[in-house]
């Protein structure tokens, strides 16, 4: 099913889910970079590229990340990039992660890098598009999935990310089917 949605991240719609799979946390974007729940994606080598096709979540990238800095009157092209080092607000202390990767067999930390936003029809999506580029730090290099592989992006370190940090920790079960049902 991952595998599915994941290629309907950027082409088009992902399949439905029963009413009762919904997300318990909703998409949010804060003006300190802060992001609330979780996107699907895949590797490419030493960085992740997760995807959200959501118009209201694109508008509250662009409004409290890009606007800000781009000023009210610039025009907008088809195509929006911030560096994550470009966001002053964005907590930097030593062991902080924006999302934790989950993929199959383990979860690693990451950081984002690349926020990109992509006007609806522009990446095939009826709807706009938020691309998050992460790269993996250095010390998460045994945790780092292979390229090509299909992973949840998970925003901002999880408690149990936090509390296993060992090789393989994956969520359980039930958390995981929550983060599928919440970027699905």
């Amino acid at each position: 099913m991952i595998a599915v949605v994941a290629a309907a991240a950027c082409g088009g719609a992902a399949p439905s889910l029963a009413p009762d799979t919904a997300p318990a946390q909703p998409l949010a974007a804060h003006a300190d970079g802060h992001l609330d729940g979780a996107a699907l994606g895949w590797t490419l080598g030493s960085e992740v590229h997760l995807f959200v096709a959501d118009s209201a979540f694109t508008q509250q990238i662009y409004d409290s990340l890009l606007r800000p800095r781009l000023g009210a009157k610039a025009p907008v092209p088809s195509i929006l990039t911030l560096a994550a080092d470009r966001i002053v607000t964005r907590p930097t202390m030593p062991g902080y992660y924006d999302a934790t990767i989950l993929f199959p067999g383990g979860a690693s930390p990451a950081d984002l890098v690349l926020v990109r936003l992509h006007q609806p029809g522009r990446c095939g999506a009826a709807s706009a598009v938020v691309e998050l580029v992460y790269s993996f730090p250095q010390a998460a290099a045994p945790l780092v999935p292979p390229p090509h592989t299909t992973v949840v992006g998970y925003f901002r370190e999880p408690a149990f990310f936090a509390e296993q940090r060992r090789p393989g920790a994956t969520p359980a079960d039930s958390v995981a089917r929550r983060l599928l049902a919440g970027f699905a």
